[in-house]
C-alpha cells in the first residue's frame, strides 16, 4: 500500500532543555514577565519540554516580583525622608 504523499511527520525533540536555553527562558520570563511567560508557554504548545519552557520562566517573573518588592520595601525609609 502506498502512502499518501501529504502525510507530515511531527518531529520533536525528546531531550530536555539545554543550560543555556533554561537560561534564556529564565531571562526571558525575569524581563519580559507575563506575557512571555506565557508566550514561553503557547510557543511550546505540542513540544514535549513545553513544561519547562513555561517553568523556567514562571521562575523568571518570580524573580522579577521579589526584587520588585525587595527594591520598594528597601526604598521606603528614603521616601519617608522626603515627607
Amino acid at each position: 500500500m502506498m502512502e499518501n504523499q501529504n502525510d507530515q511527520v511531527l518531529v520533536t525533540r525528546k531531550t530536555g532543555l539545554t543550560g543555556a536555553q533554561k537560561a534564556g527562558y529564565l531571562f526571558a520570563g525575569l524581563l519580559g514577565g507575563a506575557g512571555c511567560a506565557i508566550l514561553a508557554s503557547l510557543c511550546n504548545i505540542d513540544a514535549p519540554y513545553r513544561s519547562d519552557c513555561t517553568k523556567f520562566a514562571l521562575i523568571g517573573l518570580g524573580i522579577r516580583i521579589a526584587l520588585s518588592v525587595i527594591g520598594y520595601i528597601a526604598m521606603l525609609p528614603f521616601t519617608a525622608m522626603l515627607y
